[in-house]
């Protein structure tokens, strides 16, 4: 499976913005795109923990304050409820 990087980063990063900004930029279900996408190619608990460490060190190096941390707080949240949602829906 191939992703459209070009297509995709932004919608990433708004739904980073609305999560840490509030600037409710994001239009989607993100919980849904993965149910979807883990049905094509399965997400398995070490992609998650590959991506937490990835937005950990990302964080760490590039920002600080209480965005960063509300960043990092957010993402172990989210993370650990997709991996349960993902996981559940076959």
């Amino acid at each position: 499976m191939v992703l459209n990087w070009e297509k995709h980063i932004p919608v990433i990063c708004n739904f980073w913005e609305s999560m840490i900004l509030g600037s409710h930029n994001y239009q989607g279900n993100p919980m849904l795109k993965h149910i979807e996408l883990s049905r094509k190619e399965k997400l398995l608990p070490e992609h998650f923990e590959r991506w937490q460490k990835l937005w950990k060190h990302t964080i760490d190096n590039n920002f600080e304050g209480k965005n960063a941390m509300v960043a990092k707080q957010k993402a172990h949240q989210i993370g650990g409820l997709m991996l349960l949602k993902v996981a559940s829906n076959p």
